[in-house]
């Protein structure tokens, strides 16, 4: 059995299950819109030419493709602890990156997106400082697959994976194994039920 505190990196897979078309390209677009995936009009415009110039790809890695790299880190509240207020827990996103796994906050603290974040160490802080998007876990720490499935659960900062230079939390071990199975599927459900779930 592997030990929770292994490096979980997944690379992506390669998609090319159907060919997307101009109409898939403009739906996948729409949908990116409509879940606030993307950033704006002069946003839009740059990704219809990236997209459009694709080629073979399938309309599920376009809109992870979206997803992912659009996503504005703040569009659903974070995952804090009830007690602390803190930040997944108390848990240093960078941490993840730097020394795949999972530490607990000390004394460095930095406040972003309503909540405060801790960390292991100041440059881990600093790192965080520069790049919160970068670090901090897709869907606020919530779980990927519980949102792909159509409900709000909290991420356990014990059970992860970095996908795509992305941290992804889940409630469950079982979640995590259920989510290598499929990621790119998992993140574009779970992507369409935040933004419904999560609407301010």
């Amino acid at each position: 059995m592997i030990s929770e505190r292994r490096v979980w990196v997944m690379d992506s897979p390669s998609v090319d299950k159907r060919p997307a078309t101009p109409d898939d390209v403009s739906r996948a677009l729409t949908t990116a819109r409509e879940t606030r995936l993307a950033l704006g009009p002069d946003t839009c415009e740059p990704m219809v030419k990236i997209v459009s110039s694709w080629g073979r790809r399938s309309l599920g890695a376009i809109l992870l493709t979206l997803a992912m790299a659009f996503a504005p880190a703040t569009a659903q509240p974070v995952v804090t602890d009830a007690v602390t207020g803190f930040a997944i827990f108390g848990y240093d996103p960078v941490a993840y990156f730097a020394d795949g796994q999972p530490r607990e906050g000390r004394d460095y603290e930095a406040d972003w997106a309503g909540v405060t974040w801790r960390f292991a160490n100041d440059g881990n802080r600093q790192a965080f400082l520069e790049a919160p998007t970068v670090y901090a876990p897709l869907f606020g720490g919530y779980c990927a697959v519980a949102l792909a499935r159509g409900y709000a659960a909290e991420g356990d900062p014990n059970f992860w994976i970095i996908y795509r230079n992305r941290l992804v939390l889940f409630h469950t071990e079982a979640n995590r194994q259920l989510f290598t199975t499929d990621p790119d599927t998992f993140l574009a459900q779970a992507a369409q039920t935040s933004a419904s779930i999560f609407r301010h």
